[in-house]
């Protein structure tokens, strides 16, 4: 599959986890949501507040039509959670999707339910 420069950042905040053993567990299951293509960047202790980690994940975007990587965006967003605030700039051709849990949120699976905030950026 032809790689178009463009990289999909994935950055999940979780809450109530105690070690860094439950978060690495969330990545996994979030990396297999989402599928191979995925992979982890990072996964450290999140400052802002106890009991806290921020996970990073990463992979290639294969798309070249703006219109199709957005749909990709939204789709791959909503296999995990949901709503999702979407950022749209037609004239920079980029998007950005922001979880922010509340009481309408939806975990896909429960092991997702400790995310309660997450964000999707495309980079060129």
């Amino acid at each position: 599959m032809k790689n178009y420069g463009k990289i999909a950042y994935f950055t999940f905040i979780t809450e109530k986890q105690d070690s860094e053993d439950e978060a690495l567990k969330l990545s996994e299951y979030i990396l297999l949501q989402l599928g191979n293509l995925w992979k982890l960047a990072s996964v450290e202790k999140y400052y802002k507040f106890d009991k806290s980690y921020k996970i990073e994940i990463e992979c290639s975007v294969n798309l070249n039509d703006n219109d199709k990587i957005n749909n990709w965006a939204i789709v791959i967003s909503d296999k995990i959670l949901s709503p999702w605030l979407v950022f749209y700039d037609d004239l920079e051709n980029s998007i950005e999707l922001i979880f922010n849990k509340n009481e309408n949120s939806k975990a896909r699976k429960e092991e997702f339910s400790s995310i309660f905030w997450a964000h999707l950026q495309i980079s060129s």
